[in-house]
């Protein structure tokens, strides 16, 4: 849960960036519903494994 609501498990969203900070890899995702939010690496999941070493991919919660 984020302050603006709720994003729903399985929400696709699209990777617009990634980076390191303290330790943590976190990840920008814009999302369909257009929302966009920083989330940790165990918060997200790739829609397919083809998309896991694309730079932007598309993601889902």
């Amino acid at each position: 849960m984020y302050s603006g609501g709720i994003v729903r498990r399985a929400t696709q969203g699209t990777l617009v960036s990634r980076r390191e900070n303290v330790g943590r890899e976190l990840f920008t995702v814009d999302f369909e519903t257009g929302q966009r939010l920083v989330l940790c690496d165990h918060e997200i999941e790739p829609a397919s494994e083809e998309l896991v070493s694309a730079r932007y991919a598309e993601w889902t919660v």
